[in-house]
C-alpha cells in the first residue's frame, strides 16, 4: 500500500469518527444556559424553558438571566473572575442558544469557536416575526473555552410569539434527551 493510500484511509477513519461522536451528541452534567437574544422577554423564555428542561434530565443548569444583571454585557461571562466563581458552583460547561434562522434548512456550526467568540455573536433574528412558518435554533456547547458541540432544530408550524414558545419546550425536550441527557 502506497503512502497515500494510507494517509487517505488514516483520514478517512478519523472523519468518519469525529462524525460519529458529533451525531451522538454530547452527555451533559451541568450547563450555564445563555439565551442570545436581543429581547430580554425572548431570552428569560428560553433560558427558563432549557433550564427547566435539562434539570428534568438531571443536568445542574442554571439561566445566565440568575447571574447576570439585566442589560449587563454577556461577555463578563468569559472573564477569569465569572469562570472561577461558577466552577465553584459545580458549572463548567456554558451552552449558548440562539436563532440560526427562518423558513430554510440550516447545518449545525462546526467551525472552532472560543467561549468568548461565542458570546460576542449575536443573534441578528427575533424569537418571532410576521411570515415566517418555521424557526431553527442552534445550540453550541462550551467546555475548557472552546466549543466542543453544535446543532441545531426545526420549530414549525408557528403563527405567533407564544406558539414559537409552546413548540419550542416540546420539540427541545426531544432534542435535549436525545444530544444532552446521560443514559
Amino acid at each position: 500500500m502506497t503512502m497515500k493510500k494510507f494517509f487517505f484511509i488514516g483520514c478517512l477513519f478519523l472523519s468518519l469518527s469525529l462524525f460519529q461522536s458529533h451525531a451522538q451528541g454530547i452527555k451533559l452534567t451541568n450547563a450555564l444556559i445563555i439565551g442570545q437574544f436581543d429581547k430580554q422577554e425572548d431570552r428569560f423564555a428560553i433560558e427558563v424553558n432549557v433550564t427547566d428542561l435539562f434539570t428534568s434530565l438531571g443536568i445542574k443548569a442554571i439561566p445566565s438571566i440568575n447571574i447576570l444583571k439585566q442589560g449587563a454585557d454577556p461577555l463578563i461571562l468569559a472573564s477569569d473572575t465569572m469562570l472561577n466563581a461558577l466552577k465553584l458552583k459545580g458549572i463548567d460547561t456554558y451552552v449558548l442558544i440562539y436563532v440560526k434562522g427562518y423558513d430554510r434548512k440550516f447545518k449545525g456550526s462546526n467551525s472552532e469557536l472560543s467561549f468568548e467568540e461565542g458570546l460576542k455573536q449575536t443573534s441578528i433574528y427575533n424569537l418571532f416575526k410576521d411570515d415566517i412558518t418555521s424557526i431553527t435554533f442552534e445550540f453550541s456547547v462550551f467546555k475548557g473555552g472552546k466549543r466542543v458541540y453544535a446543532n441545531v432544530f426545526k420549530v414549525g408550524n408557528i403563527s405567533n410569539r407564544d406558539d414559537v414558545i409552546k413548540r419550542f419546550r416540546k420539540k427541545a425536550h426531544k432534542f435535549i434527551t436525545t444530544n444532552f441527557a446521560s443514559k
